[in-house]
This record gives C-alpha cells, sequence and structure tokens, in this order.
C-alpha cells in the first residue's frame, strides 16, 4: 500500500552501499543507513489537552494527538517499539515521574510502505495516537501526560522514542524525537503549532493571532525580562530560585559614604532620622540600646517593598523575612539561634559566643553549621531572618525586665514590712522582759527586806 508523495525522499541512490550490513544510526551516509522520522514533531510542537468524561470518569485526554513516523532502511522491517516519556531534564524538575510507558501493538497503525527509488530499499509510514495511552499501566493507574501547574514550560515537555523491528526481529537504535509542551487547551480555538517572538514566549496559540476573554488574554506561559502589572491575582504558586529565597524592603540610607560600604550580609540598625523616618544607621556598642530594630542587608530578595518613587533617594535593602546570608563571627551550628553582635558592630554570632546582655538583638537562626578554625574568622551562613524575631524578643526581654523590676519592688516592700513586723515583735518582747525583770528585783528585794 503507498502512501502520499509528501512523504517519499529523494533520489539518494549515489550514496547507497548494498553490502552495509549493520545499523549505524550515527552514520552521516543518509539512506544507507536506518533512519527515522517524525513528521510532524519540532521544538514548536503544542499538543493540548481537554476535559473528558466517559462513564462517570472525568479524564483530560489529548487532542489531535497523532504522530507520523516514517522509517527509513535498507532493511525489511517487521513494525516499530514505541514510547513516550517526558524529557529528561522537565523529568528532573517534576517530582512525578512514571517513567517510559510503551505503546500496545494495536495502537501502531501502519499506513503503507515504498520503495526507494533506487531500488534498494523502502520508506514505512506508521501513525500513533498519543492519547491511545492514559495510565503507565493498569494497577498504578498513574496518569501519563500528568501536568505540572508551576514552571510548565519547562516541565510539561515529552518525547517519543522509536525502536525499529527487523525481519530477523534484531533491533535498530533508539530514535529519539524532539520535545513537544502538553498544556491545557484554552477555551476556544486550539492551534497546533506556535513561534516565540523578540518579546516574549507564549505557548498554546499564535503570537500575532491572540484570543481575548473579556479583553484579558489568555495563554499559559509567558516569558518577560520586564513587565507592569496593575494588579496581580495568583490562583497557583509563586516560585523563586533556591539562592532567592527572602522578602526585603527598602530603607533610607542615612549617610551616603556609608551606603558604598555596605554588602550582603551587614548587619545594620534602624533608627529614627532627623525627619522623623526610619532610615539605616551603622551599628555600634554605643547605639544598640536606642535602635529601634537590627536587620541584615539582602542582596538576595524574590520581593522587594518600599520601592522610593525617586530613584535620586539613597535606599538600600533590608531582609524582612526569609533565608538570607549573614556575616557572622565565629562557629555557627545548624538550628542554632543568631544575634546581632555587641563586640562585633556590623556582624552577627550564635547563641554560644554571645554574651547574653540586654544589648543582644535576635536576628533569627542558621540553616546551616560554620566551623572555622579562628573564632574570630568572618563567614557568610544562610539564616532565617526575621524582624518578628528581634521584635518578640526585644517584647519579651522588656516585659522580663518589667517583671524584675515589679518583683525587686514586691520583694523589698514584703521585706519592709516583715522587718517592721519584727521590730513590733522584739519590741514587745522586749518589754515583756524589762517587767518581769523589775517584778523579779522587787520580790527579790522584799524577800531581804523582811527577813
Amino acid at each position: 500500500m503507498d502512501f502520499s508523495d509528501q512523504y517519499v525522499l529523494g533520489d539518494l541512490g549515489d550514496l547507497w552501499n548494498p553490502s552495509m550490513n549493520e545499523y549505524d544510526v550515527s552514520s552521516s551516509m543518509g539512506p544507507i543507513t536506518t533512519d527515522v522520522q517524525f513528521l510532524n514533531i519540532d521544538d514548536s510542537t503544542v499538543v493540548f489537552k481537554y476535559q473528558s468524561r466517559v462513564r462517570k470518569e472525568a479524564k483530560q485526554r489529548l487532542k489531535n494527538a497523532e504522530v507520523q513516523i516514517l522509517v527509513t532502511s535498507p532493511y525489511d522491517v517487521k513494525t516499530i517499539k514505541v514510547w513516550v516519556q517526558r524529557e529528561e531534564k522537565a523529568a528532573d524538575l517534576f517530582v512525578y515521574n512514571v517513567g517510559r510507558v510503551e505503546f500496545a501493538a494495536r495502537d501502531i497503525v501502519f499506513k503503507g510502505t515504498q520503495l526507494l527509488e533506487n531500488g534498494f530499499g523502502t520508506k514505512s509510514l506508521y501513525e500513533i495516537d498519543l492519547d491511545s495511552i492514559y495510565y503507565d499501566n493498569p494497577y498504578d493507574k498513574r496518569p501519563v501526560y500528568k501536568l505540572a501547574k508551576t514552571d510548565m514550560l519547562n516541565r510539561n515537555r515529552f518525547q517519543v522514542v522509536i525502536q525499529v523491528v527487523f525481519r530477523d526481529n534484531s533491533l535498530s537504535s533508539e530514535f529519539v524525537s524532539s520535545a513537544f509542551y502538553c498544556c491545557t487547551q484554552p477555551k476556544s480555538g486550539t492551534k497546533r503549532k506556535t513561534r516565540s517572538t523578540d518579546g516574549g514566549k507564549q505557548y498554546g496559540k499564535e503570537w500575532n493571532d491572540p484570543e481575548f476573554y473579556n479583553n484579558s488574554q489568555v495563554i499559559d506561559y509567558f516569558e518577560a525580562n520586564e513587565a507592569v502589572i496593575g494588579n496581580l491575582e495568583v490562583k497557583g504558586t509563586l516560585q523563586s530560585p533556591k539562592m532567592k529565597a527572602d522578602i526585603a524592603y527598602h530603607f533610607d540610607v542615612n549617610h551616603s559614604e556609608f551606603q558604598k560600604t555596605l554588602t550582603e550580609g551587614d548587619v545594620v540598625g534602624l533608627n529614627t532620622n532627623a525627619d522623623g523616618e526610619t532610615s539605616i544607621i551603622e551599628l555600634s556598642s554605643k547605639n544598640m540600646r536606642t535602635i529601634i530594630q537590627a536587620g541584615v542587608i539582602s542582596r538576595s530578595a524574590f520581593f522587594e517593598g518600599n520601592i522610593p518613587a525617586e530613584k535620586a533617594v539613597s535606599t538600600d535593602k533590608i531582609c524582612v523575612m526569609g533565608i538570607v546570608r549573614v556575616k557572622v563571627v565565629g562557629n555557627v551550628r545548624n538550628g542554632e539561634r543568631v544575634y546581632a553582635s555587641t563586640s562585633f558592630p556590623g556582624r552577627a554570632v550564635a547563641e554560644s559566643h554571645s554574651l547574653h546582655v540586654d544589648d543582644d538583638i535576635l536576628l533569627g537562626i542558621a540553616m546551616e553549621s560554620s566551623d572555622g578554625k579562628d573564632h574570630q574568622a568572618e563567614t557568610l551562613v544562610r539564616c532565617f531572618v526575621s524582624f518578628l524575631c528581634g521584635i518578640n524578643a526585644g517584647y519579651f526581654s522588656q516585659k522580663a525586665h518589667d517583671l524584675e523590676i515589679r518583683t525587686d519592688a514586691n520583694i523589698e516592700k514584703v521585706v519592709h514590712q516583715k522587718w517592721k513586723e519584727l521590730k513590733k515583735m522584739v519590741m514587745h518582747w522586749f518589754l515583756i522582759f524589762i517587767f518581769f525583770t523589775i517584778l523579779l528585783c522587787i520580790v527579790l528585794f522584799a524577800s531581804n527586806y523582811f527577813s
């Protein structure tokens, strides 16, 4: 059975080598080796999933997911084996991975064969429907094309793998298709392929033919260096790289020269400036008691707030909450509390090295250990830092101090009251003693007088 001429290869008879008897798929000789072409899959191919309900069971099926495979070989081809798998990088990113799943022989449709024009070898056309498999196996029943809801472009990419089976049941090497992108079907019209543009990338629709719903462009993926958005509503998950793990606020810096010296991990103070606003100041052992709060300079924020409208305003970023690198003096253990140091202003110390005085301001806890030989050496240690730590620690420290004062006052009052009672009791017994002493003297005197 012949198939359309659109799949017929050119006349490559001049390169034919009839003595070739091995399946050298890495050779550049073209038709003298077994070759597989995926006729309708390339890096820009998009396959949509749509909602389907059969016998009260809802499934997301693939739409228009037929893949045409052209096998060119100098040897007699019996059939092909076909698998689908998540792309290797996508599988590494997406923890849900069912691995490679094979199509059943009944799902591989043979469309026809044709002799090469030079008469040596054949071209065979096959077709598979990617939607013919849904679960990885009938026992686990894990959907093969399960979609990630975050980082979709990198995680929802799949490949088709082919092995050619020859008449003697020997197998060729594996042929792997380009990775195609799988996503949920938009609410109306779909297109099979899209292209990227210089301004950004979007998948699921042509860039020049966008779909609009209620005056809003609906896309599955958008990438841009910068974007200005009026209001943003997130129904999924906001993600950031591992080294971008804190929320930072901008604060004014009291001296421009001081700002030039600030680097990642510096411990600074927040205090009231001449205008009555909060600004960043350099910490010292003298101003520890007077500052509003201590903080850590951040260079790894995934979210920045309190950005000044005027670019001329001199500000820097302080970590409000999150994991940030802190300059710590001495050794520190993972999970140990870290404090703003009074002995080393601008640095932090672990709890085991802290003097535990009232001036110490709690910054957070260490998220890794640092074991330096020099106890005064400075290292950048990843710590979970939060303003709430310092605020709560300061609050409880103040409450403890107030409680101590009240306790001392109460103890002093009680001691004074008891002392008064003791003096009164001593005076009472002293008077009784004097009375009995005088009485005894009278009795003795009377007895001597009358005798």
